[in-house]
């Protein structure tokens, strides 16, 4: 993590679908067969991104330690390393956007 600095913005920014719109030979793909149907930006303007550290680790030790939880796969395999949504399962998304929405930002999107 890049050193942080008083009064500076921080903005985690994540994608979703797949932002290729060209074959190897420059061809245009969209709206072909296997071409992602979506492209999403999504961003996060976070307030303090030491504190959005600690909570995303304590998150994910209490999923870890939950009983029912700790019990599925993919936590162990994916969500034990680090969350991804499109690896973690959909209890743990949920958790993961309340922490998002309620502890460290300020600015939620999605475009």
């Amino acid at each position: 993590m890049k050193k942080v600095k008083d009064g500076e913005t921080n903005f985690f920014v994540d994608e979703f679908g797949d932002p290729v719109f060209y074959d190897k030979k420059g061809r245009l793909i969209v709206g072909s067969e296997g071409c992602s149907l979506l492209l999403g930006l999504g961003f996060v303007e976070i307030i303090d991104p030491r504190q959005a550290r600690k909570a995303i680790l304590a998150l994910q030790q209490d999923i870890l330690n939950d009983p029912y939880l700790n019990k599925i796969p993919s936590v162990v395999r994916q969500t034990s390393v680090a969350f991804h949504a499109a690896k973690d399962v959909p209890e743990v998304r949920y958790l993961m956007y309340r922490l998002i929405k309620s502890a460290f930002a300020q600015k939620v999107a999605t475009y």
